[in-house]
């Protein structure tokens, strides 16, 4: 069949080509709808996509070749469904905007998700500790008290330091593990740190307006 371009919902890939298997009635007699399984000729996965056409001849002729999509093959949906990302709530805009680069590579360039990470936690170490020098490890175990950083907030940021000088230092391939593991370190850190505070701000109980 001809390849038609999906965002894909594993590698994140947009417009991405998919290559069709042999369809199957969408219910058996069902001469109107067709699933096919569709695979991503960019990471190899694949989806269900549900089509729609005038009758089985119209999508045949389509689906061999020998006519185009417009009129007979209609795309209904697919299974499953790109899955929008976001980063943890309440997280400063640059801190959002690296580590959703870091998400959107994480299932096709790993080296690049790894490197995105890291950058992120130092923009967020920026905000927590404007002021702070040094090396990343410095500034990592330098973050003051005053910010509700625990040890374990600490430990979760030298291990996103420790994974992303690896993505993007060393000569090996950064692996899907290692770029997966950065990501929840990062997840927890940033929650920890924006996201909670960030809640708890929220629920604070406003001040009276003062009257006269």
């Amino acid at each position: 069949m001809p390849q038609i371009p999906l965002d894909c919902p594993y590698c994140r890939t947009k417009h991405a080509a998919f290559q069709g298997t042999y369809p199957l009635p969408f219910r058996p007699g069902d001469a109107n709808r067709f699933i096919v399984l569709m695979q991503c000729q960019v990471c190899g996965n694949g989806v269900v996509a549900k089509f729609y056409s005038r009758s089985a001849n119209n999508f045949m002729e389509w689906f061999q070749g020998k006519t185009g999509m417009a009129g007979n093959a209609n795309l209904e949906e697919t299974f499953p469904k790109p899955v929008a990302v976001a980063a943890p709530r309440h997280t400063p805009e640059n801190v959002e905007r690296f580590y959703l680069q870091g998400m959107d590579n994480i299932s096709r360039n790993f080296d690049a998700a790894g490197t995105m990470f890291r950058k992120s936690l130092d923009a967020a170490l920026k905000h927590l500790d404007p002021t702070g020098k040094g090396t990343l490890e410095k500034r990592i175990d330098n973050l003051p008290t005053d910010k509700d950083v625990t040890p374990a907030m600490k430990e979760w940021a030298h291990q996103i330091r420790h994974l992303g000088n690896d993505a993007v230092h060393e000569e090996d391939p950064f692996t899907e593990a290692e770029a997966k593991s950065l990501q929840a370190f990062t997840e927890l850190f940033l929650t920890y740190a924006f996201t909670l505070p960030g809640m708890l701000e929220a629920r604070k109980p406003q001040a009276p307006s003062s009257t006269t």
